[in-house]
């Protein structure tokens, strides 16, 4: 075993060219896989991140009704008290915020074009002093103030200002329907602009103090959600004794990826297209693979009809070829391993810089501006095994077909 290694080792340097040509379609290979998988992780933990501090925080309590058909925003079935909820929680270790949310149509007018607008907005009113303990929205903010309580003010996210023609001091007003089904107009000024990496929040995010909302609506004492955050191990252990000591049945603690379906099933055929993307990079190596193995085989048609004519067993030829494959695949792989591992450090502290796209088109995930990579160990694993087999089995395939002709055969063979 040991000579036939050694031999095997030889024939490497014997055809360099060889070599070089297939070790080069193995790296390009997966230099590739490394450097999209990475990319494909990157985006996906990002999006998770921001979907959590900017969207649906770790969980949501909701009332059993509400969250049936929460996309409606359905006042009537919101939570009666809600600080009492967010003090328990508190007692517990987690925190939590309470936050309204309905619908309404914001008026604006445009200075630029002389005319009025409006949009559809979703409008969330939260508490100022414990909505920044579970969202990270406010740390954001890059214009103006944050809004006070009791004050018709808003923040706007910093697409829907330019969408709007809003700027910190512009006066918005929000048409929306209250608690029992009333019209109700609320005029608010712009007070500060936010904008979080989470495009689809910078896109459409208009915030109002709770209490003024409370106010307008006639939900005074209620909100239709309770956002908490969940960091540790142990606030999730409280949050299973919450649930566990919650006396009203009509509530539900829902966890965010059940929140964000639809996003969690984009992201799920999303990866099934970048597993597909990546399988065809991997068949565009195994062709180079193949090929350069191949002829590889071919070419020594005639070494190998002396080495049969010489007494050499079919399963040494076949070793020496399968081992000798597999020492330029691992070769190959493992220089596209350090090539992707490189490019991939450059991306997982630089990342690509793609706003210009963003800002025009929803791409489903949840980044803004730059896309960072991430590590993946199993995937260098898997590509230094998938460049090191690939290359053996497709020596097993050409050399079986080779010992197929006959000694006299291979040994006029001249291609």
């Amino acid at each position: 075993m040991r000579n036939l290694f050694l031999l095997s080792f030889k024939n490497i340097f014997r055809y360099t060219r060889r070599t070089i040509i297939t070790a080069s379609a193995i790296a390009v290979g997966m230099m590739m896989y490394i450097i999209l998988d990475g990319l494909l992780i990157g985006a996906e933990i990002e999006s998770e991140r921001n979907m959590i501090q900017y969207e649906t925080s770790h969980a949501k309590i909701m009332t059993k009704q509400y969250a049936e058909n929460r996309l409606f925003y359905d006042l009537e079935y919101g939570i009666q008290d809600p600080d009492y909820y967010i003090k328990e929680l508190h007692d517990l270790g987690l925190d939590a915020t309470a936050r309204l949310l309905f619908t309404g149509e914001l008026l604006f007018s445009s200075s630029i074009f002389e005319e009025d607008g409006s949009m559809e907005a979703l409008i969330t009113a939260y508490d100022p002093a414990l909505d920044a303990t579970v969202f990270d929205v406010l740390g954001t903010l890059t214009e103006g103030r944050l809004p006070l309580e009791g004050r018709e003010e808003i923040l706007l996210g910093a697409w829907l200002a330019e969408d709007t023609y809003s700027s910190v001091g512009s006066f918005l007003t929000i048409l929306t329907r209250g608690k029992g089904g009333f019209y109700e107009v609320i005029d608010v000024e712009v007070v500060g602009i936010v904008d979080p990496p989470n495009p689809n929040v910078s896109r459409s995010l208009v915030m109002i103090p709770l209490d003024v909302a409370q106010h307008y609506l006639a939900m005074e004492e209620y909100a239709t959600e309770i956002d908490l955050s969940i960091r540790t191990k142990s606030q999730q252990r409280a949050l299973n004794q919450f649930q566990d000591t919650l006396t009203d049945s009509s509530l539900l603690v829902i966890p965010w990826n059940e929140l964000a379906k639809d996003y969690v099933a984009l992201a799920d055929a999303k990866r099934g297209a970048s597993s597909l993307i990546l399988l065809l990079v991997a068949i565009i190596a195994a062709v180079g693979i193949s090929n350069t193995t191949l002829m590889s085989v071919q070419q020594r048609l005639q070494e190998i009809g002396m080495m049969r004519a010489l007494g050499t067993k079919k399963g040494m030829l076949i070793g020496m070829f399968m081992i000798e494959a597999g020492l330029i695949g691992a070769m190959g792989s493992l220089v596209g391993l350090l090539l992707g591992g490189g490019i991939n450090f450059y991306f997982v502290h630089y990342g690509i810089d793609f706003s210009s796209m963003i800002r025009s088109i929803d791409i489903g995930y949840r980044i803004q501006s730059t896309l960072y990579s991430a590590w993946h160990p199993q995937s260098f694993l898997i590509a230094f095994l998938f460049g090191t087999l690939l290359c053996s089995l497709v020596a097993f395939v050409a050399t079986l077909r080779s010992l197929s002709l006959s000694i006299p055969h291979s040994l006029r063979r001249n291609i």
